[in-house]
């Protein structure tokens, strides 16, 4: 289940750094909007791809599917504090809320292992 953990990171960083440059920038502050949308999707398919390989299809997209919840929520919540609070790119708050933003996801990759252990 290591392996499992290590792919997830993996994949956070490839859809949270790689893919997003790519995308136009998007807010994220409506959960129903096409930017976090796509970018939840992004995380989703990868981690259902990824948990396929060492899981039943049922039991992956039950993770892809909480990947995709999770991390809409953790990044909403998020780019709404920022807005709220008016948390600038460059300020020591902004780096110190991505810090806690990165280790949610983390700690939602961790979960997820851990609910496949108990199948």
């Amino acid at each position: 289940m290591l392996e499992l953990l290590l792919f997830l990171l993996l994949k956070h960083a490839i859809c949270d750094l790689g893919l997003q440059r790519w995308r136009p920038a998007r807010s994220k502050i409506n959960p129903f909007g096409a930017g976090i949308q796509l970018h939840c999707m992004d995380h989703a398919i990868a981690t259902g791809i990824i948990c396929s390989f060492f899981v039943s299809p049922e039991l992956a997209l039950m993770m892809a599917t909480i990947d995709y919840f999770a991390h809409g929520i953790i990044d909403c919540v998020k780019s709404n504090l920022f807005k709220r609070f008016g948390i600038d790119h460059g300020s020591d708050l902004y780096w110190s809320w991505q810090t806690v933003d990165q280790m949610l996801h983390y700690v939602t990759y961790y979960y997820i292992v851990v609910l496949i252990g108990t199948f």
